[in-house]
């Protein structure tokens, strides 16, 4: 992991990025979100606590299990998400590119990374410390409420797609379903909830 220096932070926070327009790639086709996607300028502007972080390809961004207090925005390059199986063998779950986030359920919820990140090319991200979020909701800024929905409107597809993938799996048992570890969306919206009254 390497810090930016605060020039190259700057440049990119002044700098508007057609790219961030609100059109999302999707399983190939373009649709249109109703949510207004937050680009790395707005955050950069608007968390000045948030700094730019380069990975070269291969490092790890964040490892399973381990404690995560921040979360990553994408600005350029590619990394996936891997988790352990019980074989000890990682999976690929996803693969992230920029505009999206890494790292926001721990960030959120307070638990440990649920999967791993490693960098697949040379990886731009912008690192949000958590504590910067917080003071921003705390103040009741506006910024805070789009990142908030934006984080939610991304753990919602996140829990469509693995609905889609656990419904393509027919050999899977109901003792190896209840087994698997769940996201009870309740407790995260309620946490959420008690981020926001901070």
């Amino acid at each position: 992991m390497r810090r930016v220096p605060a020039s190259r932070a700057e440049a990119i926070a002044k700098r508007r990025n057609p790219g961030y327009d609100g059109k999302v790639i999707a399983e190939g086709k373009t649709r249109r979100k109703r949510v207004q996607l937050i680009s790395p300028e707005q955050v950069l502007r608007e968390l000045p606590a948030s700094k730019l972080v380069v990975y070269d390809a291969g490092a790890y961004i964040f490892r399973e299990n381990s404690r995560g207090t921040d979360c990553f925005l994408i600005v350029q390059g590619r990394a996936r998400i891997l988790k352990r199986s019980a074989r000890r063998e990682d999976v690929p779950l996803a693969t992230v590119k920029p505009g999206d986030f890494l790292g926001e359920m721990s960030m959120l919820s307070g638990e440990k990374r649920s999967a791993s990140a490693v960098a697949l090319t040379r990886l731009e991200t912008i690192l949000i410390d958590r504590n910067g979020f917080i003071a921003l909701l705390k103040e009741g800024h506006p910024f805070a409420t789009r990142l908030l929905l934006q984080f939610s409107t991304l753990l919602a597809s996140r829990c469509q797609h693995l609905l889609r993938v656990a419904s393509r799996q027919p050999t899977t048992s109901a003792a190896a379903v209840r087994k698997v570890t769940t996201l009870d969306v309740r407790t995260v919206v309620a946490h959420m909830h008690t981020l926001w009254a901070v």
